[in-house]
């Protein structure tokens, strides 16, 4: 089980904000569809072809994150992150968030924020530092909701 904490983790970080948000239930709802519907319980597995871009990268965060903490498991995480769509359904999250009413970014400071995380993500050759490590401490006081 040590090779889903970090992933727990990670997601937590995530969420963090939104967990507090006044509009939470609606917010999981509009962006978390199919992981809320159906009183059985989830099939994991199936969020790998969800057209949800939240649903997404909660699915390739599990299966991308790294296992252990040599350089090998860093560049594995990184193959998989940068190969495919993790960081786009990521900022595809993120947009749906703030359709929904959540503010965590003006739109332009999410593209350079998105844009940036792709870059620590994806150019470092030879990778040095797991995917979670690109994200400080977030301050949950310093998000509100849309007027």
């Amino acid at each position: 089980m040590p090779a889903i904490s970090p992933v727990l983790a990670l997601l937590a970080l995530f969420s963090l904000a939104k967990s507090q948000h006044p509009n939470n239930g609606y917010l999981h709802v509009m962006c978390y569809p199919t992981s809320l519907v159906g009183a059985a319980p989830l099939d994991f597995s199936s969020l790998s072809q969800s057209p949800f871009p939240c649903e997404q990268h909660m699915y390739l965060l599990q299966v991308c994150s790294a296992n252990g903490t040599t350089q090998i498991d860093f560049l594995a995480e990184q193959e998989c992150l940068c190969g495919g769509n993790a960081l786009e359904a990521w900022y595809g999250c993120e947009l749906c968030y703030a359709a929904h009413g959540w503010v965590g970014f003006e739109p332009a400071a999410l593209k350079e924020h998105y844009t940036s995380l792709s870059n620590a993500e994806c150019k470092p050759t030879p990778v040095t530092q797991p995917y979670a490590d690109l994200f400080p401490p977030y301050n949950a006081t310093s998000v509100h909701s849309s007027p």
